[in-house]
C-alpha cells in the first residue's frame, strides 16, 4: 500500500509542468527582437518566442519590467513567464525622455499593476503624461537591448509613440540545436 501510494505521487509529480523562465540571455534576445520588429513594422508583435519559450506581448512586458528592476538592483535572475492578459483599452500619447530613476519606478508600477489585475496596463503615468501600452512594450525592449549592448542600464530612454499590435510575432533562437529540433517536429 505504501509502495502504491509512493508510485501514485511520483506519477502525479512527473506529469506536472514546471513554469517556464527566461534567463538574462533569453530576455536580451527577446528585447532585441521586439525592438527591431517594432521599428520595422510600426507596431508591437503579438507574441515573443525565444528558444521555444513563448509568451504574449503582454507577458513580455511583465518580464521586461521585472528584469529592468532586477538589473537596477544588480541581479539578473531568471524571470518566470506569467500569463498576462492584454491591455483592455490602450490609451495615452506621451513621448519624450525618461530618466533612469523614473523608468525603473514605472517598471515597478507595471509589475504591481499586472500582479493585481492579471492584465497589462492601458498606460503608465509619467512626468511626460500617459505612456500608451504599446509604447511601454517598445520602451522596455529598448532599455534591455541597450543593457545587452553596453552592460549597463541607460541613463535615460526616449519614449516613442506606438499604437497597435501586429498579427505576427517574433521567433528567435540562440541555440541552433533547439531551433533545428523545433523545425523537425
Amino acid at each position: 500500500l505504501v509502495l502504491m501510494s509512493f508510485l501514485m505521487v511520483l506519477i502525479l509529480f512527473t506529469g506536472a509542468v514546471s513554469a517556464v523562465s527566461l534567463n538574462s540571455s533569453d530576455i536580451e534576445l527577446a528585447s532585441s527582437g521586439v525592438k527591431n520588429y517594432t521599428e520595422a513594422n510600426s507596431h508591437v508583435p503579438s507574441y515573443v518566442d525565444v528558444n521555444g519559450k513563448n509568451s504574449s506581448t503582454a507577458s513580455y512586458l511583465n518580464t521586461a519590467a521585472k528584469f529592468t528592476t532586477e538589473l537596477n538592483s544588480g541581479t539578473t535572475s531568471a524571470v518566470t513567464i506569467s500569463t498576462v492578459n492584454a491591455a483592455s483599452s490602450p490609451s495615452g500619447s506621451a513621448t519624450g525622455q525618461l530618466s533612469k530613476s523614473e523608468y525603473v519606478s514605472i517598471a515597478s508600477h507595471i509589475t504591481s499593476f499586472i500582479s493585481t489585475n492579471g492584465r497589462a496596463p492601458n498606460y503608465a503615468s509619467s512626468t511626460l503624461g500617459n505612456i500608451r501600452y504599446e509604447s511601454l512594450v517598445y520602451t522596455y525592449s529598448k532599455i534591455i537591448d541597450f543593457y545587452a549592448t553596453n552592460g549597463r542600464l541607460p541613463n535615460y530612454v526616449t519614449v516613442v509613440y506606438y499604437s497597435g499590435t501586429g498579427s505576427t510575432g517574433v521567433s528567435l533562437c540562440s541555440n541552433l540545436n533547439i531551433c533545428n529540433n523545433r523545425t523537425q517536429k
